[in-house]
Formats: C-alpha cells, structure tokens, sequence
C-alpha cells in the first residue's frame, strides 16, 4: 500500500489531480492514516474547499484508510513532535510493515 500525507493529498486535490496518483501507481492500493483523515477534515473546516473530495474517496473504497495497530499508535507517540501526527503515524504503519503490504 502507498501511504500519502496530507501534503501530498493537498497538492494534488489542490491541482485537480487526485486521479494521477492511481495512474503513478496503478497495481497498488492507496491509502492514508486516521490522523491524515482528521487533519484533511480540519482542512475541510478551515475553507479548504479542494481537499472535499477526499472523503468521497474514502467512501467509495478508492482511497483506503490504513487503521494502525495499538502498538502503531504507540509507536508513532516515540517520534519527533517536528513532525504533524499525520506524519508520525503514517511512518509508524510503514516502519511496521516494512514499508509495502
């Protein structure tokens, strides 16, 4: 599974350009962490009007939602608070899975 942060999810939502990430990427799942999903949410909230359609993937099954494990969840509380919890825990899912699933 790809793993995206919120930036990533931004950047292309912002351009019109969430499809070309099934296109880069076309025999692998694609997902983001509960903690990305609240930050997109919040984004949502805030105005950012762009990141709306994530949620429409989520729903549809075309994007996925990478529940970690508890022992993830802990995980990721070890690393750097430089880093948004987004972040954090979607590296503590990689680290976990050696990074692919």
């Amino acid at each position: 599974m790809i793993l995206l942060d919120t930036s990533i999810l931004s950047s292309f939502a912002r351009v019109d350009g969430l499809n070309l990430l099934w296109e880069l990427f076309p025999h692998q799942d694609i997902g983001i962490s509960p903690a990305v999903f609240r930050e997109v949410t919040a984004a949502i909230a805030c105005g950012r009007g762009w990141l709306e359609q994530i949620p429409g993937l989520i729903r549809a099954g075309r994007l996925k939602l990478a529940t970690p494990s508890s022992a993830e969840v802990v995980a990721s509380e070890g690393l750097p608070d430089a880093l948004g919890i987004g972040e954090r825990e979607s590296i503590a899912l990689c680290k976990h899975t050696s990074g692919s699933s």
